[in-house]
């Protein structure tokens, strides 16, 4: 990761070791798709030129332990400590991104945050064998939760994303993935169904 911390004219030092905490975060032995790589491809899909899609990349999933359901809400803490500490110029875009990310639900975001939803749900419209192996991550990451309470636990999830009438608020994302990320979501459920 290029140090971008440092574009803000925040203290070189706190930047270099907000870097490598949020490096460190992305590595810790629990992830298996909430890593580094999940940053790098989101930054390949939105680019690097926007800071507050490059901050909402690196913060979103700072904070990620499958045993509790705040982590939105702390890594929006920890970007909001760490971004005003560097003199971030939109701190507050990126937290409501963070924050949006719980439910993908794009509500009084602007068009720099709906475009961000929609990168983070790019997985789903990925080709099958992809969209399997990530699926596969998922279940890695909840392994301690037992077999009939994973699938029936994921199998609310994405039936909730499959009744929304556009799983992507942007129209160019929703070209790229949508009838795949469809097709995708209906071919996990079957598998979930299966005993």
């Amino acid at each position: 990761m290029k140090n971008w911390l440092l574009t803000f004219g925040g203290n070189p030092a706190r930047a270099a070791a907000i870097d490598a905490d949020l490096v460190r975060r992305y590595g810790e032995p629990h992830r298996r798709y909430h890593t580094r790589e999940h940053v790098r491809d989101l930054l390949a899909l939105l680019g690097d030129d926007d800071w507050t899609l490059v901050a909402a990349a690196w913060f979103h999933d700072a904070i990620y332990d499958t045993h509790r359901n705040d982590n939105e809400a702390l890594s929006a803490e920890l970007a909001r400590g760490a971004l005003t500490e560097l003199r971030f110029p939109d701190v507050e875009t990126v937290v409501q991104i963070i924050l949006a990310t719980a439910k993908h639900d794009g509500t009084d975001l602007s068009a720099t945050g709906l475009l961000f939803l929609d990168a983070d749900l790019s997985i789903l419209g990925a080709p099958p064998a992809r969209y399997r192996e990530y699926a596969a991550q998922i279940r890695e990451e909840y392994a301690w939760v037992p077999e009939p309470q994973f699938r029936e636990g994921r199998r609310a999830i994405l039936e909730r994303f499959l009744t929304r009438p556009r799983l992507y608020f942007t129209d160019a994302m929703r070209a790229q993935f949508e009838e795949q990320a469809r097709a995708n979501l209906r071919e996990e459920i079957a598998t979930l169904l299966k005993t």
